[in-house]
């Protein structure tokens, strides 16, 4: 019985350490998803402001040409 008992102890520590560690990981893997998503937002906001940039001096360009016509 005592033997047993040992036996179930040292399961109940490994499979303890074992949640730890994947808790860890959990942990980890959020951390990397939320830089992964701050690393695409801040890239597609600086590809809006490239493409806003363009619109306006596309309107110029619209603008300057459309004005020599008339």
């Amino acid at each position: 019985m005592k033997i047993e008992i040992d036996k179930y102890k040292i399961q109940v520590g490994t499979l303890q350490e074992e949640i730890r560690r994947l808790r860890q990981a959990s942990v980890n893997i959020q951390a990397r998803a939320e830089q992964e998503e701050e690393y695409i937002s801040n890239t597609l906001l600086k590809k809006i402001e490239e493409l806003k940039k363009e619109k306006v001096q596309f309107s110029k360009s619209i603008y300057r040409q459309y004005s020599k016509i008339f």
